[in-house]
């Protein structure tokens, strides 16, 4: 079969298409495991300086620390699993492609809960960590847009579907009532005394006729 001229860009969209799927997923694992980076930390290659938190809060002073590092710790491990999962949904993994935007978006919002709380214990420097509520942020804004744009687009093809069935039915019903107009004679016209199916009456059906003479 001839390959037509839209064949080329078409096959190129789905190209791209998929690549970006799959660079947008090895993205989102990676950024995920990113936060081990916050506990238990990475060397900074400057003697035994690490990347870290050392477990210090800003809600030290009401709240008790061991407290603070649960909370630390399950918001942490939620927010890695929630990129791991999702990124592995967008690569479309059976069993979790369906489900990507709610584990992104529950990752990216536990992480902007995360570094609030750890801010003021990151080592070596809290600006050290600054790329990451922007970047949580960014995904975060990202999983609600698609996620708006997808039930719009679902809205507007339930709106379309009803007016497109009810305008077919409104013309096949015109042209059944057509069909029975034309079979149908007009009022106070003489009957042929031919019926409508196109048989002919028999011979002595003719003979009851009035208006044909008696032999």
């Amino acid at each position: 079969m001839a390959e037509t001229a839209t064949d080329g860009p078409v096959r190129l969209a789905a190209v791209a298409r998929r690549v970006g799927r799959q660079v947008s997923g090895l993205v989102l694992v990676t950024y995920g495991l990113a936060h081990l980076v916050i506990w238990p930390g990475a060397p900074t290659g400057e003697g035994d300086e690490r990347l870290r938190w050392n477990g210090d809060s800003w809600v030290e002073a009401w709240v008790p620390r061991a407290a603070v590092e649960a909370c630390g710790g399950v918001l942490l491990t939620v927010a890695v699993l929630g990129c791991v999962a999702g990124g592995v949904g967008v690569l479309r993994t059976p069993g979790v492609r369906r489900f990507w935007r709610l584990a992104a978006g529950t990752a990216a919002g536990c992480s902007l809960g995360l570094f609030p709380l750890v801010w003021p214990g990151l080592e070596p420097e809290p600006r050290e960590f600054a790329a990451g509520p922007v970047l949580s942020g960014m995904l975060l804004a990202t999983v609600v847009g698609s996620g708006l744009a997808r039930r719009r687009a679902a809205r507007r093809a339930d709106r379309s579907r009803p007016a497109g069935r009810a305008a077919s039915g409104d013309r096949g019903s015109e042209g059944r009532a057509g069909q029975a107009g034309a079979a149908e004679p007009p009022p106070g016209a003489p009957s042929s005394g031919v019926p409508s199916s196109g048989a002919m009456p028999s011979r002595r059906r003719f003979r009851r006729l009035p208006w044909l003479p008696g032999r």
